[in-house]
């Protein structure tokens, strides 16, 4: 019986640690920002395009006319290099 008091006084001074602990996590999240629900796209210029691998190519879409034009540059890029393998450069 003398070891249970003092391991239910700790227990008792930890839980009550802890719940102050829990209190200061729900004032500290009074402050928190909440970002909106959309992304907002970030722009891509001709570098982000020209660091886009030929592989992963086909998977972006391009959002603007711009990023059109500089998405139909890097795939004319990845075609060339691709056909630089061939004999007659991949003229069939």
């Amino acid at each position: 019986m003398r070891m249970t008091f003092p391991l239910a006084a700790l227990w008792l001074g930890l839980s009550s640690v802890a719940a102050a602990a829990a209190s200061d996590d729900v004032k500290a999240g009074a402050d928190t920002v909440k970002l909106p629900a959309t992304m907002r796209p970030q722009p891509r210029d001709r570098a982000w395009f020209a660091a886009l691998p030929c592989a992963q190519l086909q998977s972006v879409r391009a959002g603007d006319e711009r990023e059109t034009r500089e998405w139909e540059r890097r795939r004319q890029q990845c075609v060339d290099r691709y056909k630089a393998f061939y004999p007659g450069g991949g003229a069939r």
